[in-house]
């Protein structure tokens, strides 16, 4: 997960106590509930097998000539040191295997874009074509007659894009296009800075600049760096010990009961894909912090992954281990409104906060939309509107995409927040039908769409039912009303 991170002995400790939950957990056949050879054949739904992958993002509704980007920010790849196991390279070369997971992992869930986030260590050390991880058939893409980023070759003709990162000290830049301006041999030093004249380095080098692990970073050094974004959730927060205690006021290994039961061999055992929910809480540390971000200047929210390929390694039933780069690219991303699917389009995008974020292990929405009409004129997340156009603020209800009409329908419910200029979010209009709300007074105003995600009941079985729950399904990025 962070450079700080032990992955041997975080792995070890649940392993065991995986082993331990599931020897509790492990249910009699006559317990599991009705089985084909039980129950009438007219009586039974015939639900589709579960989708390791996730559709196409070209079949999601655009609107005004935008489409979505899906992307994955914060991932690391053989160029961070606690990668892969703790093994990023082997005898001095790339752990090509990983890579190749990792590769695979972008094109099985059709992720357009991935932001890479690499620690110091290899980062700096590393020339940058290096770092974009070119191999066969793969392309690079030039801009001024240099490689800036990369996209990556998959068995059809999709070509996900990948743009080089960091997970510094002081702030997470996406998309960089350089390393910085500096000596060569003096860059783990200026990357391991924490004063602000960094952060013009990294964004003459390209950079949208962000931050990661909201949740255990002081409100006061969030404020410092007049980010362009953070991460309102970050995976890691939901698994490491220390960080659910201290930060998320949680019990260090709460989830273990819940979670074991999805490393399990029957058939009849809940998806592994879906042990996501097992863990899942949202971070109420982070978005506190944000909303207090946002009583000061526009800042966007992003989703973080966390991926290293290093924490989970105990197969599921489906042969695959709990922490692949497929599995969890699968369980959440970014949408992002883009005309194209560029380097400077979705690094536009990052900047602004246009678009929203999707735990999309619930599903792929298409359908949404928040924007604000004023004047005529249609203004996008991310953008600013005068209050005195009494600017109408809409939130439309999306749906999923192709869903199965084998099984039950999910409840969702909109909501429509302010945060005042006091750092306060309240809920100005919220039901189950499209909004719309004439803002009358200024502040940063945003949606969120919450779900019981009753269509997954057949996937979660006996064992996982009590996870079917309410929980967020998408935050979209502000409007400000100034």
């Amino acid at each position: 997960m962070t450079a700080t991170t032990n992955p041997t002995l975080t792995a070890g400790a649940l392993l065991v106590l995986l082993a331990m939950g599931c020897q509790e957990d492990a249910a009699p056949a006559s317990d599991l509930g009705p089985t084909a050879d039980t129950v009438p054949l007219d009586t039974l739904a015939q639900p589709r097998p579960w989708d390791p992958g996730q559709p196409d993002s070209s079949r999601i509704a655009a609107v005004r000539g935008l489409r979505i980007a899906r992307t994955i920010v914060h991932a690391h790849s053989v160029h961070s040191h606690d990668a892969c196991d703790g093994k990023p390279t082997i005898n001095g070369k790339p752990n090509e295997k990983c890579l190749g997971q990792l590769k695979q992992g972008l094109c099985k869930t059709r992720v357009d874009a991935l932001m890479l986030t690499e620690h110091i260590s290899s980062l700096a050390t590393t020339a940058f074509d290096e770092l974009l991880l070119l191999r066969a058939g793969d392309e690079a893409v030039l801009a001024g007659g240099k490689k800036v980023a990369a996209r990556f070759k998959c068995s059809d003709s999709f070509r996900p894009l990948m743009m080089v990162g960091a997970e510094l000290k002081a702030t997470m830049p996406l998309g960089l296009q350089r390393h910085i301006d500096g000596p060569t041999a003096q860059l783990k030093a200026l990357y391991g800075g924490s004063d602000t004249a960094l952060d013009g380095k990294l964004r003459a080098a390209g950079a949208a600049l962000y931050q990661a692990h909201t949740e255990s970073k002081p409100l006061a050094e969030l404020k410092q760096h007049k980010l362009d974004g953070i991460e309102v959730y970050n995976l890691h927060a939901n698994l490491d010990p220390t960080i659910r205690e201290k930060h998320l006021g949680l019990s260090k290994l709460g989830y273990i009961n819940d979670l074991a039961p999805f490393f399990g061999k029957d058939a009849t055992d809940p998806q592994p894909d879906l042990g996501f929910l097992a863990f899942f809480v949202p971070s109420g540390n982070a978005v506190d912090k944000w909303s207090a971000l946002l009583a000061l200047r526009p800042t966007a929210g992003a989703l973080g992954t966390d991926a290293h390929q290093n924490v989970l390694p105990l197969p599921a039933r489906d042969g695959e281990r709990m922490d692949s780069y497929r599995r969890m690219f699968r369980w959440f991303s970014n949408h992002l409104r883009v005309k194209a699917i560029t380097p400077d389009a979705v690094r536009e995008a990052l900047k602004l906060g246009r678009g929203y974020m999707v735990f999309e292990v619930l599903g792929t929405p298409t359908g949404f939309d928040f924007h604000a009409a004023a004047g005529g004129t249609i203004h996008e997340m991310g953008a600013q509107v005068s209050v005195s156009a009494s600017p109408v603020l809409k939130v439309s209800l999306p749906s999923l995409l192709d869903p199965d009409p084998a099984v039950t329908a999910p409840e969702l419910e909109l909501r429509l927040l302010r945060v005042d200029s006091a750092g306060k979010l309240s809920t100005v209009a919220q039901g189950k039908s499209a909004l719309s709300h004439t803002a009358t007074a200024p502040g940063a105003y945003r949606a969120e769409v919450h779900m019981v995600p009753r269509h997954l009941e057949t996937y979660l079985g006996s064992k996982g039912a009590k996870l079917i729950k309410r929980t967020i399904w998408i935050y979209s990025n502000p409007i400000y009303v100034e």
